[in-house]
C-alpha cells in the first residue's frame, strides 16, 4: 500500500513539473514572438 501511494505521489508531482515547463514554454514563446514582431515593426 505505501508503494502504491509513494508511486502515485511521483506520477502527481511530474505531472505537475511537466504542465508547468510546457507553460513557461508557451510563455516564452510568445515573448519571443511579440519581441519579433515589435522588431519587425
Amino acid at each position: 500500500l505505501m508503494m502504491i501511494e509513494r508511486f502515485s505521489s511521483m506520477g502527481l508531482v511530474n505531472r505537475n513539473s511537466h504542465t508547468q515547463s510546457s507553460s513557461m514554454l508557451l510563455v516564452s514563446t510568445a515573448f519571443i514572438n511579440s519581441q519579433s514582431s515589435l522588431a519587425h515593426l
